[in-house]
């Protein structure tokens, strides 16, 4: 489905010129986006892999719809010939989605069709995208723009002229000022040295102590808590990392379909409940062991006192986590 490259039409790097290629399509750049155009070269994209294009055509769909109902109204700009060429793009989307990726909600997405009045698309796009479900797509990953095949038009939604024509070149432009507007919002962080946001790797004062003095304290209070619980452990974190600035931002995108896996050290959580509870008066409880239970960190726990585990369920092909019944 991806043919060769060609050669870049601007002074962008390589990658990035790559990615808005891949987004545009491999035409010309003349090319007007018609509806027409838009399923020829979806078909062809979609033809052969079932299973991508399932994701791949709800990803658009979804894309699409967040993008023009974040357009402005029409007194600020958006007019219906405007308006009437997005929803001829987003019905071939919307057409290519149910044979792709069918959901229970296809009478309802079958309902709307292509004539319609200004405020009948807007209503349309906002129901439709209610129909979808709630889980909500964030904006996708630059570099990632290329899996969603060709022809992604709203990247170029807002920027239509009055002549209400989407060329080939409008999409790529549109991948370069998404680029650029995400640089502008991810600052790198600052490099200078200060005292407030260096994290010693040494011990600090928030550490109990040598590890025998803590099984010491754990012994004198007559709890059930194991030697393999953190109180055990000696703490790595000192002062200067609780006090640090922590307002910058990574520069990296994050991860995509990132799946963490998170083990629990305490074997009854609910005899850690009951031993904190009891912990004796005057006696401080180390954060570390209050911080050890799931339930302060909004996971819940079983009557058996372990965490409840997760599986993967799916709305409208999304994963979302839900606990075993």
């Amino acid at each position: 489905m991806d043919p060769a490259v060609p050669q870049p039409v601007s002074s962008t790097s390589p990658n990035l010129d790559q990615c808005a290629r891949r987004a545009c399509g491999f035409g010309s750049m003349d090319d007007l986006v018609t509806s027409s155009l838009l399923r020829t070269e979806l078909n062809s994209f979609y033809q052969g892999d079932h299973q991508s294009a399932a994701a791949v055509s709800l990803l658009r769909l979804l894309s699409a719809l967040d993008v023009l109902l974040a357009l402005p109204s029409e007194s600020s700009g958006v007019h219906a010939g405007n308006m009437q060429l997005l929803w001829e793009l987003l019905s071939v989307e919307q057409a290519l989605t149910i044979i792709h990726a069918p959901s229970l909600d296809v009478d309802l997405m079958q309902s709307f069709g292509p004539d319609k009045r200004l405020g009948d698309m807007l209503d349309g796009i906002s129901a439709l995208r209610s129909a979808t479900g709630e889980a909500q797509v964030e904006s996708l990953a630059l570099l990632e723009s290329r899996e969603l095949g060709p022809l992604q038009w709203w990247l170029a939604a807002d920027v239509l002229s009055s002549v209400c024509v989407i060329l080939r070149k409008d999409i790529y432009d549109g991948v370069l000022r998404l680029f650029a507007k995400r640089r502008e919002q991810t600052p790198l962080p600052s490099f200078q040295i200060n005292s407030t946001r260096v994290v010693s790797r040494g011990p600090s004062s928030f550490d109990a102590g040598s590890t025998a003095e803590a099984e010491a304290r754990i012994a004198s209070t007559g709890l059930s808590v194991g030697l393999n619980s953190s109180p055990t452990m000696p703490l790595v974190v000192s002062d200067a990392a609780v006090r640090a600035d922590r307002t910058l931002r990574s520069p990296w995108l994050a991860p995509r379909d990132f799946q963490p896996e998170i083990t629990w050290r305490i074997d009854d959580l609910k005899q850690l409940a009951e031993d904190l509870f009891r912990w004796p008066s005057g006696q401080p409880v180390p954060d570390v062991l209050i911080w050890e239970h799931p339930e302060m960190h909004g996971c819940p726990v079983d009557a058996n006192g372990h965490a409840a585990q997760f599986q993967a369920s799916f709305v409208h092909g999304l994963a979302i986590g839900q606990p075993f019944s």
